[in-house]
């Protein structure tokens, strides 16, 4: 079970729904005012928001990252803002790979892309000016705060995990629906062929896909690596289905699969392995490891199923082209 699942495991009754119309509608009059409001100074073209349906896990982080890797392929500067979740520190600055301080999300895609800064800090405006600071016309995109007071209103992609059930929190799993955002929204479904993927008519459409394994020692091993032996999963993650599909997808045997809850520490306990086992996390797991301590990590990234001259078509109008 996702963590978002149980915090709908009581009976769905009349004071949920009628809750979660309530909720319904603030989300849409949050966004229409932030649709209309103004940040003074900040220019949005090449500034791209990335938000997510769920309360967690929707995938707009591997999105940010996909994102990146195109715009510097096409020979764009690129810097990103994130979210920061689980870090101490709000002051501006560039991410430095320190967890405690910066988030394990943060910390992931500097490890990840270690050519593109990661800012952090509130309030998120002041951030991403720092972010365009150095480099002139580098596209921003910023991990999270679509709607939020100090994220500018810019072009913006709204990524729905439609492997989730539907519906509207708390009686569903989503925070905002697809049909809460204005138009000029970039909708993206991700997960669409995960076990139970919601049909979508979303304008972009992608799924994860495994692409190698990181031995304990950083190496880069094939996906055949995991047709070896039997595996232990660990995943304090929000969609630990969703890795337990990529796993299987590719092959492995896994005995075991310890779900922890996402974001969660993990110990050298949760960690231990059984003889003629070897244990496997997620990259985001490993971000908040001190150590890879015998454990592999299961490499992946976006892959586009459908949708990218609809993507093109926004970059191309988001670069003010």
């Amino acid at each position: 079970m996702d963590w978002s699942e149980t915090l709908t495991a009581t009976p769905a009754g009349w004071l949920r729904e009628r809750v979660a119309a309530v909720h319904g509608a603030v989300v849409r009059e949050r966004l229409r005012a932030a649709s209309a409001r103004t940040h003074e100074g900040i220019e949005v073209q090449r500034l791209v928001v990335v938000g997510g349906t769920a309360l967690g896990g929707s995938g707009k982080t591997p999105v940010v990252e996909w994102l990146a890797r195109q715009l510097r392929a096409r020979g764009a500067p690129v810097a990103i803002v994130g979210h920061g979740y689980g870090g101490a520190d709000r002051s501006i600055r560039r991410a430095g790979g320190h967890c405690d301080a910066d988030g394990d999300e943060a910390v992931e895609l500097a490890r990840a892309l270690p050519e593109v800064p990661v800012w952090l800090g509130r309030p998120r405006i002041a951030a991403i000016r720092a972010a365009r600071s150095d480099v002139r016309d580098t596209w921003v995109l910023v991990d999270g705060g679509l709607g939020a007071r100090d994220v500018p209103w810019a072009p913006s992609i709204l990524v729905d995990d439609v492997s989730l059930g539907g519906g509207r929190f708390p009686a569903g799993y989503r925070r905002i629906l697809p049909e809460d955002v204005p138009t000029d929204v970039l909708s993206w479904a991700h997960r669409v062929d995960e076990p139970g993927a919601r049909p979508s008519d979303a304008a972009v459409k992608s799924r994860f896909r495994a692409t190698g394994l990181r031995d304990p020692d950083g190496g880069l091993r094939g996906l055949d690596e995991l047709g070896v032996g039997s595996w232990i999963a660990v995943s304090g993650v929000a969609r630990p289905r969703s890795f337990r599909h990529a796993l299987a997808s590719a092959g492995a045997c896994v005995v075991e699969h310890r779900v922890l809850g996402d974001h969660a520490a993990l110990s050298a306990r949760t960690l231990a392995g059984r003889p003629g086992t070897r244990v496997v996390v997620t990259r985001k797991d490993r971000a908040r490891m001190t150590s890879a301590a015998g454990v592999w990590v299961l490499e992946g990234a976006v892959e586009l199923v459908s949708g990218a001259a609809n993507l093109d078509a926004f970059l191309f109008a988001a670069g003010g082209a």
